[in-house]
């Protein structure tokens, strides 16, 4: 083989290969950097998944993408980028089954679920809460099939930002609002025993 040759196995190896101190700085800021980012999209959380609009979901692409570049510190090369990728199946392992075994204490931190509409009225000061505009409840309203504000019973905003809608004249148990602020405001023609 020629110079040439080496000089191309080198390059190569340089692209394959990371040195243990390098493996242990990816695993550190890939830690940290899910940790982080882990916060801010817990923090989020409700609010990105009841109003994603086309700047959050930019702002979320470049913190991601910014975090993904940070942990692999100042040259990427393919195992660099294995052991960021495994060390992220592992953190999210581990948070996933904490976060189970602590499932009644991480649902008090995330928030209680929300009226957002009672009947054909808004509740304005819940949608400004969680940075929603009305057009966009409506767009979540007609993906559940409803057309009309008087086909309304309720709408509430659930932890997860997922939006659940009872149907006007559909009978509703006291048992199933328990906990989701705003319900004393719940006219007592929409239970079942009022």
């Amino acid at each position: 083989m020629g110079t040439g040759d080496h000089e191309g196995v080198d390059t190569l190896g340089e692209h394959l290969g990371i040195d243990l101190i390098s493996a242990t700085m990816v695993v550190i800021s890939t830690s940290v950097l899910y940790v982080i980012v882990g916060i801010v999209i817990r923090g989020w959380g409700r609010r990105l998944n009841a109003s994603a609009s086309v700047g959050t979901i930019a702002l979320v692409t470049l913190v991601g993408s910014i975090a993904a570049r940070a942990t692999l510190g100042n040259s990427p090369d393919l195992l660099g980028g294995l052991v960021a990728i495994g060390t992220l199946v592992v953190l999210e392992r581990f948070f996933g089954r904490w976060s189970a075994a602590m499932r009644g204490r991480t649902a008090r931190l995330r928030g209680r679920p929300v009226v957002l509409m009672v009947g054909s009225q808004v509740v304005p000061h819940q949608l400004t809460r969680f940075g929603m505009h009305e057009h966009g409840l409506r767009s979540q309203l007609r993906q559940q099939g409803i057309w009309h504000p008087d086909e309304v019973g309720v709408v509430i905003l659930e932890p997860r930002g997922a939006i659940s809608a009872l149907r006007a004249g559909q009978p509703l148990d006291r048992s199933m609002v328990e906990g989701v602020e705003g319900a004393e405001s719940l006219p007592a023609e929409l239970f079942r025993n009022p």
